[in-house]
């Protein structure tokens, strides 16, 4: 942790006011990239001239879904993201589509990620000031393993309660026994970082979200994400203190235009922009997820 975000939340540890509680959701946006090569990521596939033929036409056309689903939410406060590339995309949505209204801004750093696929974090500036963030390194150079940092970000809400949110994207599954011990790895850097910060902030609202690759806890309704015909929920909230391994609250947003009909395994599916690398001109392979929090009132082990 920082010395200076330890000292800038020392101000902060008496609740001027209280409210019951606050909407933050999360989502992984799924391959949110810019149509132009950056020579130090390997996004080669998201070019017009790549395989999967990504074209400005096309990103607008994501961008535009992404605002879309953004604006039905029920006015979240905060919005975790994975899998942005970079601030141009972000300044795009917030400020390229009409969330510019609502005042959405956001909290970006580049990762280490090889694909160049990034944690952000949108947040209503009305309501939440930002009073310091910062990347959380969860790779490991000596193994030549690079992945997602977790993003910190810490500020105020409403002008009276400290809220903390730490945005994950875990390693994915994809990298088989490798990828897991590195899951496991960063599951005890993310209670370490948690620990840290409710030890020097004990009437704080610690909260961490993501895309943790494997379902840690069930939540409400089918889950977030569908692989094979099976729904799980790989995305999910937690408050600090909460087991990771039993129930949530947290819901998914299932807006028409982010499912389509699974032909294969019945029901439906999320709608994502490809199948293989044929456009198909949905949204997401991921259902972004919210819940409500109580603020101030975090739930200690």
């Amino acid at each position: 942790m920082k010395p200076l975000l330890l000292c800038l939340f020392a101000l902060l540890t008496i609740r001027v006011a209280a409210q019951d509680s606050i909407h933050v959701a999360f989502w992984n946006m799924e391959n949110y990239f810019d149509t132009w090569h950056d020579t130090l990521k390997n996004d080669y596939e998201f070019l017009p001239e790549g395989s999967y033929h990504w074209t400005p036409k096309r990103f607008y056309a994501k961008r535009n879904n992404l605002y879309k689903t953004i604006v039905a939410m029920e006015n979240p406060i905060v919005i975790g993201l994975a899998e942005v590339e970079n601030d141009h995309v972000l300044e795009e949505l917030c400020q390229g589509t009409p969330l510019r209204k609502l005042g959405f801004k956001y909290v970006h750093y580049e990762s280490p990620d090889q694909r160049g696929v990034d944690c952000a974090l949108l947040y209503q500036s009305n309501r939440f000031k930002v009073l310091e963030s910062q990347p959380c390194n969860m790779s490991d150079s000596t193994e030549g393993f690079f992945t997602r940092d977790i993003l910190l970000v810490g500020g105020v809400v409403d002008s009276a309660d400290t809220l903390f949110v730490l945005v994950n994207h875990w390693p994915s599954q994809l990298g088989g026994e490798r990828a897991a011990r590195h899951r496991d790895r960063i599951s005890k850097e993310l209670d370490r970082l948690c620990d840290s910060l409710a030890a020097a902030h004990p009437q704080a609202t610690i909260v961490t979200m993501g895309d943790f690759n494997s379902q840690l806890a069930q939540g409400n309704g089918l889950g977030s994400y569908k692989y094979q015909g099976v729904w799980s929920w790989i995305d999910n909230i937690f408050l600090y203190g909460e087991c990771r391994c039993g129930e949530t609250p947290t819901k998914a947003y299932q807006f028409d235009w982010l499912l389509t009909e699974d032909k294969t395994y019945m029901g439906e599916k999320p709608y994502r922009a490809y199948l293989g690398v044929r456009y198909q001109g949905g949204v997401s392979d991921h259902l972004p997820v919210w819940r409500n929090i109580p603020i101030g009132k975090t739930i200690r082990p």
